[in-house]
């Protein structure tokens, strides 16, 4: 490789210190993917060519009282299934250029180059999750990671499961077109709430987000700690912290239980770097760095979406 042997030692030095921290960095700094990490689950699977979620959507008929001599029911019953789900890439590339090395020549500008590329790609990954996370799960030609307009849905099919055939895959959906009141977010927060199991988070916009603050007076405001202590503004509504993303919808409020939401990885490919690269064309050296993994859910009755909502619901409207 081209280059000083003591700047190779001090950039795979700079590298080494500051990829551990990489992934912590992109999903501690957006609110929604802080919040799956926080309150959702992130699982590692070995292997396979897909990912398979065990849904239970019924009870079991082979249960009841009896009393002596009766038989107990051993029938066959349908209630579970599986959702499956395909794996996705993503990659990002860290690229110094020989000729930015050798004009640096000091430990100190080499290392800080370096640190700069990897602010950078900091910076742009977090970005891009986030927009997957809000997104459909569609953009370039269906390689990009679930997100919250196709896991939360009343509509299609999701996992190999269509909802028009299996009704308790859908999620509750509500057209609100009007303005945003804690009576009509009460509404559906309800809904999709059963005894101890309840929404764990709520996202929506900005501009929604401040109508929202503007119905609570500053005795009824409280902020979730986990949130705050991250540097998130948060407002809490039952037991959930509400809080907006510009990568939000317009229009929308999705109540989560981040519960059932589950992001996949496969094996140690996750922010898994190359070593070097230097290809034949270029004076310069590349990483890349690659991860394979996918939003899941097992479990879409459980969130709620209000759509078309008016982000014009100040305090006046008022209406509890």
């Amino acid at each position: 490789m081209a280059g000083n042997a003591s700047f190779d030692r001090l950039i795979t030095a700079t590298m080494e210190k500051y990829i551990p921290t990489l992934e912590d960095n992109v999903f501690t700094s957006k609110p929604l993917s802080f919040a799956i990490n926080t309150f959702g689950n992130v699982k590692t699977l070995d292997g396979g060519t897909q990912i398979d979620v065990r849904l239970m959507y019924a009870e079991t008929g082979n249960q009841g009282s009896y009393s002596k001599g009766d038989t107990f029911l051993t029938d066959e019953d349908e209630g579970t299934t599986v959702a499956q789900y395909g794996w996705k890439q993503y990659y990002a590339t860290v690229k110094l250029s020989e000729i930015d090395i050798a004009k640096n020549s000091g430990t100190s500008a080499v290392g800080r180059i370096v640190e700069e590329e990897l602010e950078r790609a900091e910076l742009s990954i977090a970005e891009s999750f986030n927009e997957m996370f809000f997104s459909d799960g569609s953009g370039n030609t269906s390689k990009e990671f679930n997100g919250l307009q196709n896991l939360v849905a009343n509509t299609g099919a999701l996992g190999g499961i269509a909802v028009a055939t299996n009704a308790w895959w859908g999620s509750d959906v509500t057209a609100t077109s009007s303005s945003i009141t804690l009576a009509r977010l009460r509404t559906p927060y309800l809904t999709v709430s059963e005894g101890n199991d309840f929404p764990t988070n709520i996202f929506t916009t900005q501009t929604i987000y401040g109508s929202i603050d503007g119905l609570f007076t500053a005795r009824q405001r409280f902020v979730d700690p986990t949130m705050a202590n991250q540097g998130f503004e948060t407002i809490m509504f039952h037991n959930a912290p509400i809080s907006f993303d510009r990568n939000c919808t317009d229009g929308r409020v999705y109540l989560l239980n981040l519960k059932y939401v589950t992001l996949y990885k496969l094996g140690s490919n996750w922010f898994r770097m190359s070593d070097w690269l230097e290809p034949a064309n270029q004076d310069v050296r590349i990483k890349k760095m690659v991860s394979y993994g996918e939003l899941a859910i097992s479990n879409r009755k459980r969130q709620g979406l209000m759509t078309s909502v008016s982000d014009t619901g100040e305090a006046a409207s008022g209406a509890f």
